[in-house]
């Protein structure tokens, strides 16, 4: 479920770039500097280029797709495991059995 959240996610954005009428770029990089920012503390705000805030808006994808990426392996290793797990015990019934029969 939360890698089908992110992948949402992760589209959503996609296409508000590639659409360029949303703010999507420039709400990120509002955000990102404001993180850093001490609200007690006066700056002049500089005026950022579009591109500016479109590097920063794929670098956060890069990083959520990187993410995604992670998790999706992970999910994988662990279906891997289960089953194997699964058949060793599936093996072992198959012993018992063998042994009963006997």
């Amino acid at each position: 479920m939360w890698n089908f959240g992110m992948i949402v996610l992760f589209l959503v954005f996609f296409y508000h770039l590639l659409k360029g009428t949303s703010d999507v770029s420039r709400n990120i990089l509002d955000n990102l500097k404001s993180l850093r920012q001490n609200p007690d503390e006066y700056h002049f705000r500089s005026r950022e280029s579009s591109t500016t805030a479109i590097l920063v808006t794929l670098g956060v994808m890069a990083a959520m797709a990187l993410v995604i990426i992670i998790n999706c392996i992970f999910l994988h290793v662990v279906y891997r495991t289960f089953q194997f797990f699964a058949y060793q015990e599936e093996k072992k019934r198959e012993e018992m059995n063998k042994k009963e029969g006997l």
